[in-house]
């Protein structure tokens, strides 16, 4: 078990490099996190504390993961395996929409950080499937 969890949990750590990069969101994604905030300052009061909980969320998130799939004997193909990757990333959006909604926070912000969980959500189910 340990394996898969590990290397699934690291796919997400990369993605999330990536993805809040320069290269892909970050100026947007500080734009509408932190408004009044250049985005080049947004990492100077330290990011340890947020990157360690990102971190222990996904792993716990990948262990769960594992366990469901472990479970799923229905999930014969790489086929299934998108289906159901997709299946749990759309939660993952759905669920988020509530807070968005309440906290009034913007619709590129929505997207940028949803976008990145439902695919380190669909990324991770294909690690696992593909390691079973």
């Amino acid at each position: 078990m340990l394996i898969p969890v590990v290397l699934a949990t690291l796919a997400t750590q990369v993605l999330g490099a990536l993805w809040y990069s320069p290269l892909l969101f970050c100026r947007p994604w500080a734009k509408h996190a932190f408004p009044n905030t250049n985005y080049q300052d947004v990492g100077k009061d330290g990011m340890t504390f947020p990157m360690a909980m990102t971190a222990l969320s996904y792993t716990m998130v990948c262990a769960i993961l594992y366990y469901i799939i472990g479970l799923m004997v229905m999930m014969l193909s790489w086929v299934h395996a998108c289906r159901f990757g997709l299946g749990l990333a759309t939660v993952t959006i759905l669920v988020q929409i509530p807070h968005y909604a309440f906290d009034k926070r913007p619709l590129p912000l929505f997207f940028i950080n949803c976008g990145y969980d439902a695919l380190c959500v669909l990324l991770s189910v294909l690690i696992m499937y593909g390691m079973s």
